[in-house]
């Protein structure tokens, strides 16, 4: 509460009526640096996703249906409200901004946070209302006398043989389009992107090895803004060689103004502040963003590394869940926080394994209706040899990026619990299974995951599926899974993406079962191309909880098929007494 009112105390000063402050870096990164993190500061909800908006009387949060619980929880006697997108009921922070802004009100947030595409829809919802948008002012730094640092985490390089593709290749790509769509100049805000288009990898967000940088791209020039200390005098020269320069990270907000022709940006992922320094002159092209699409397809040598690596991580996860087991059964002291620990140890083993690719969900029992729960030494819970454990985990390595979650049954389970696992299970077979026509999106098949649970009378309020990066974010666009707007992108050959349905019942369990898988060509016919998906995570589903009367003959047939595939992936690589443990756990049903 007391910060809250220091907060609304600098806006009296300030006569500011309205102070926004998103999730965002001026990257528009799902996951940002310890630096950014305003909101978090401001409401003391941890989560990666909301946006808090402060009057000078209230304050509000937004988030969506995998923090609902967390966030309750952490903004409890903050003085915040919390505000549920998605549910009826609850405004939309258009609508908010709709219903109660006034003519006269001076609205303020870092414009260097906040999209373009964003303020727009501000503005539309404010309509001809006068009032005054305060963009050059950090409203919180001055409030946070203990924030951190910005990241000085050095620049690395991606070797061909792990990306498939070198930065002259990737560039002559991207030149491509922009010419298609007559841009003189593609100005690129996004890290994952950035990374992506020049070979390199960085380590200023956790477990996600990109790198703060901009990129100016003309059919005659290539800039990459960086903070200059990051990069070897080795890389900058591979970079010179192939006609890359490199300028300090602040000068691209004064480079940008200086462009001239037709420039073209992503409206979701450029700040507000640099459009509008932006010379009258240029002619705005907004487009989405060439590169997300060009990386969302991954080429034949990713998809190569990307199968041996989910064999590695496979095979540790295979060993950790040997260690969780024993650990259980036998009553030794095991808590969430060991899982984790377990993990990282497991796939540490690996020598292309860098870190994992987001925060361990080990979540025991009710802990697990929190889709995005963390253990941490305040809340870490010790595991038990009865309920539900969930696992949600994976790892960034030179050959790809993993994700995977595994819901083990650890003892005796009441009716309830085996019928809601089994209910997930045939939703996430059922997606796996399916054939559709070349131009379908994730919009389309994100029923078939739901149609188990829907027929009960459930639902989870997330999407089923994301793209998954390669040694970039484990959550890619612009392919998933989702009965969202957002997901109408057509699924084409090479995308990755994630298979994951779940049941969160709060104070009970959450449940969840994700495998990742690529799309791939099934068959021509005289109805057209018809595509499927290559399963690419190799690890045991638990079958201790299922009701198997409750799967169809297909549904039991692709379960035991997939455990066979498993055995014959994993066991090679594992030592007899993991072999063992992996021939009980793939024993058919």
């Amino acid at each position: 509460m007391k910060r809250l009112q220091e907060i609304q105390k600098r806006m009296k000063d300030a006569d500011l009526s309205i102070l926004v402050i998103p999730s965002a870096d001026p990257h528009q990164s799902e996951y940002v640096s310890p630096y950014w993190k305003s909101r978090t500061f401001a409401t003391g909800f941890t989560g990666s996703a909301g946006t808090a908006l402060v009057t000078q009387d209230e304050g509000y949060l937004w988030t969506d249906g995998r923090y609902f619980i967390q966030a309750q929880s952490q903004i409890e006697e903050t003085g915040f409200q919390l505000m549920k997108m998605g549910i009826p009921g609850y405004p939309t922070i258009v609508e908010w901004i709709q219903q109660h802004v006034e003519s006269g009100d001076r609205i303020g947030f870092d414009g260097r946070v906040v999209s373009l595409e964003t303020m727009g829809e501000w503005k539309q919802a404010i309509g001809d209302r006068s009032v005054d948008f305060i963009v050059e002012t950090d409203w919180i730094d001055a409030l946070w006398t203990d924030r951190p640092s910005l990241s000085e985490a050095p620049i690395f390089e991606l070797e061909t043989k792990f990306a498939g593709k070198g930065r002259e290749e990737k560039l002559a790509e991207v030149r491509k389009q922009m010419e298609m769509r007559s841009v003189d100049a593609y100005v690129i805000s996004s890290l994952d992107d950035i990374a992506w288009l020049t070979n390199l990898r960085g380590g200023d967000v956790a477990h996600t090895p990109v790198f703060a940088a901009f990129f100016i791209l003309t059919h005659e020039n290539a800039t990459l803004f960086v903070e200059e200390d990051k990069i070897s005098n080795e890389i900058r020269a591979k970079l010179q060689v192939d006609q890359v320069e490199v300028k300090p990270y602040a000068s691209f907000y004064q480079e940008i103004g200086e462009l001239t022709g037709s420039v073209g940006y992503d409206p979701k992922r450029i700040s507000v502040l640099a459009e509008s320094l932006m010379s009258d002159d240029v002619v705005a092209k907004p487009i989405q963003e060439i590169t997300m699409r060009l990386k969302a397809v991954k080429n034949e040598v990713e998809l190569k590394n990307l199968r041996s690596c989910q064999i590695e991580d496979g095979a540790a996860m295979v060993r950790s869940l040997k260690r969780i087991r024993e650990a259980t059964e036998s009553g030794q002291e095991i808590t969430e926080q060991t899982v984790d620990t377990i993990l990282i140890e497991e796939r540490g083993k690996s020598n292309f394994f860098l870190e994992p690719s987001f925060d361990t969900i080990a979540a025991y029992q009710s802990n697990a209706a929190m889709m995005h729960y963390r253990a941490t030494p305040e809340n870490d819970t010790k595991i038990e040899a009865k309920g539900f454990l969930l696992i949600d985990s994976g790892g960034q390595y030179y050959t790809g990026t993993t994700d995977i979650t595994r819901t083990l049954g650890l003892g005796d389970l009441t009716e309830e619990e085996k019928k809601d696992y089994t209910l997930v299970l045939k939703g996430m077979i059922q997606l796996t299974m399916a054939k559709f026509l070349k131009g379908t999106s994730g919009l389309q098949l994100d029923t078939i995951a739901r149609s188990p649970l829907w027929k009960e009378g459930m639902d989870y309020k997330c999407g089923t599926g994301h793209g998954v990066g390669y040694l970039l974010g484990v959550h890619e666009g612009p392919q998933n899974f989702s009965s969202r707007k957002g997901a109408e992108t057509p699924l084409e050959l090479g995308m990755i993406v994630t298979n994951e349905p779940g049941v969160y019942k709060e104070g009970k369990y959450g449940i969840r079962t994700e495998n990742m898988l690529a799309v791939q060509k099934e068959a021509e016919t005289g109805d057209g191309t018809f595509y499927g998906f290559e399963t690419m995570t190799f690890c045991p589903i638990d079958t201790r909880p299922i009701e198997v009367h409750r799967l169809l003959d297909e549904e039991k047939a692709w379960l035991n098929a997939y455990h066979r595939q498993v055995f014959e992936a994993l066991s090679p690589i594992l030592s007899e007494d993991d072999q063992a443990f992996l021939r009980e756990e793939t024993a058919s049903i």
